[in-house]
């Protein structure tokens, strides 16, 4: 699996206050090729407390595309399969699950575009930990 070229690894440094760690997907950078990607790498045992993205341009395709968003490919889903017309400039979208999520040490957040490429957009996943 390819990473975002933003991809970061996150989480052993930090104490147990909440923390933020922001990761940006950009079509300009990553491309929009049907497939998953590394959004995020966790280091130790976290739990994720809150997640938005941020659409900075809009997300355009020639297609239906479905974009996942999610802990490992096939995991717990923070996003599942979310149209490009929740996806437009300017807005904030709030993760589907409900509730706190624990991720294990090891795992990827991953952004999975399926059905259509993507040929257009940039946005900003901002995630909130807590150690466990």
């Amino acid at each position: 699996m390819a990473n975002l070229a933003g991809h970061k690894t996150f989480g052993a440094p930090f104490s147990n206050e909440k923390e933020f760690v922001k990761v940006v997907y950009d079509f300009d950078v990553d491309a929009g090729a049907q497939g998953d990607y590394g959004v995020l790498t966790i280091d130790g045992d976290l739990v994720l407390t809150n997640f938005y993205a941020n659409v900075i341009t809009a997300v355009t395709s020639d297609g239906a595309p479905a974009i996942d968003l999610g802990i490992g490919a096939g995991g717990t889903e923070l996003w599942s399969d979310k149209a490009k017309g929740g996806l437009l400039i300017n807005t904030i979208v709030g993760m589907d699950t409900v509730g706190n999520v624990r991720v294990a040490d090891a795992s990827v957040i991953t952004i999975g575009i399926e059905t259509a490429d993507l040929t257009a957009g940039k946005i900003e996943f901002v995630f909130e930990f807590a150690k466990l």
